[in-house]
């Protein structure tokens, strides 16, 4: 059991102090950048950007602290409701996937500037897969525990 709790504490940590971090630096510099692409006129990236503020607010107000509650039992364990919890939060990366193509698409090579460019790939590579990769492992830990 504590071999599945290394990867999924080690997950929560690199998306709290790297991945949210430069994901949002990314939003307030493609929104502040008057000189590429105009995302503070563009809805979809609004609705975007909101979406990505909505579930760092969910993570660390709600999962991440569910989550470790479960690994970790302690004193001030309080009796969440894990699997729901991780429905939702499966519904909220659906959106944001959503968003994310939508903005994606609204872009074209006249107001795509290498900041958009370099946030596509980085979103993408880095923040789709490790926050998937999270509720996969905290799903699998469940039901190693379920079975023991």
């Amino acid at each position: 059991m504590e071999i599945m709790q290394k990867p999924i504490r080690q997950a929560i940590d690199d998306l709290l102090m790297c991945i949210y971090p430069k994901v949002q630096q990314y939003l307030v510099s493609i929104s502040s950048n008057s000189d590429s692409y105009a995302a503070h006129e563009n809805e979809t990236f609004i609705e975007f950007k909101n979406e990505i503020f909505s579930i760092f607010n969910y993570d660390v107000k709600l999962v991440f602290p569910a989550i470790l509650s479960v690994i970790k039992p302690s004193k001030n364990f309080k009796n969440f409701d894990i699997l729901t919890m991780l429905n939702l939060l499966q519904k909220k990366e659906e959106k944001i996937a959503k968003t994310f193509l939508a903005f994606k698409k609204s872009l074209n090579p006249e107001n795509q500037g290498q900041r958009e460019i370099d946030f596509i790939e980085y979103f993408q590579k880095e923040f789709m897969p490790l926050h998937k990769k999270l509720e996969q492992d905290v799903k699998h830990w469940i039901q190693e525990k379920v079975r023991s």
